[in-house]
């Protein structure tokens, strides 16, 4: 298992800020709705 985790963590973490980024984008959508 810990060979597979050094694999595993790093699109771990970039799906963790896409999303992150992803939802804070749509926090500033709906904020501000101009469509």
């Amino acid at each position: 298992m810990s060979c597979i985790s050094p694999v595993i963590v790093p699109p771990a973490v970039s799906f963790i800020n896409s999303a992150a980024r992803f939802k804070a984008y749509r926090v500033l959508l709906a904020s501000n709705p101009r469509s």
